[in-house]
């Protein structure tokens, strides 16, 4: 009884060993990894050729500039530009009372609603320069002085925080008004 077909081995050939399984596989892995650091490289060399940096530090002087600024102006429209284009703003101040979250053409009327009560805005950063925070976001405290209408001068701490989307850009995620700690 035969148990199959068999055949002759040329005597001239030498037997191969059996490769192990899936050694195809690792060697294609290998392959894509060694083309992806390439391309990688040559990425960042090209990012590097054209001016451009990869983003280093939490959040832009510059916007936090413009808020600032706008914000002493008392000037809704200015810190609106700063939202993102299709977001929301979340803002908690304390006098005149403005608490909630507002898409743009909203935050602008309740700047400006807000900045019709108070007088003098002023904002001096008290930012902890070694906090620590996520990647994609920064943070901004001021000291806040400013005269609601018809009461005494008031001082307060003002955090402001903006959300980066990774390649540059950052845009306001929220304007939150707290008490200002005790110095001791």
């Amino acid at each position: 009884m035969s148990s199959g077909p068999t055949t002759a081995a040329d005597p001239n050939e030498a037997p191969q060993p059996p490769r192990p399984a899936g050694r195809r596989a690792r060697a294609l892995a290998a392959a894509a990894c060694l083309l992806a650091a390439c391309l990688l490289a040559v990425a960042a060399a090209s990012a590097r050729a054209d001016g451009l940096q990869p983003l280093r530090t939490p959040g832009s002087k510059q916007q936090y500039k413009q808020v600032r600024a706008a914000w002493e102006a008392k000037k809704p429209g200015g810190v609106v530009a700063l939202m993102p284009a299709r977001g929301t703003l979340s803002l908690s101040l304390f006098a005149p009372r403005v608490s909630g979250t507002y898409k743009a053409a909203q935050a602008a009327k309740a700047l400006k609603n807000y900045f019709a009560r108070v007088s003098a805005p002023r904002l001096k950063d008290v930012t902890d320069k070694d906090q620590r925070l996520p990647r994609g976001w920064a943070v901004r405290k001021y000291e806040y002085r400013y005269t609601p209408r018809g009461r005494d001068p008031v001082t307060t701490l003002l955090t402001i925080t903006m959300k980066g989307d990774g390649r540059g850009t950052w845009t306001l995620d929220s304007i939150r008004e707290t008490t200002r700690p005790e110095r001791r």
